[in-house]
């Protein structure tokens, strides 16, 4: 798994822990640009909800107030595409 991304010029750590509370997959700690993804899941559940919390993060730098629903759909939506498509990803990451 990923250590950690890029969001906006910011640095945000991926730490693979479950989430304080232990309820979540994931949670988003924007002001500290952390991002926890609980282990306990499937490889292909942890990507997902690595989107999940990187689309929750984008959310707040951008102050787009989406709702969960919003970004659980846009999140699973967009991880459906780019699974399906890895032409798609090699054609967008092209310098």
């Amino acid at each position: 798994m990923i250590e950690s991304v890029e969001i906006f010029g910011k640095t945000v750590t991926i730490k693979h822990d479950a989430p304080k509370g232990g309820k979540d997959a994931g949670e988003c700690h924007h002001l500290d640009c952390i991002i926890a993804v609980s282990p306990k899941q499937s490889i292909g559940n942890q990507r997902d909800t690595l989107l999940h919390e990187i689309t929750h993060f984008i959310d707040e730098e951008m102050q787009t107030k989406m709702t969960e629903r919003q970004v659980r759909l846009l999140s699973t939506g967009l991880y459906a595409v780019l699974r399906g498509n890895p032409a798609l990803v090699a054609f967008l990451m092209e310098s």
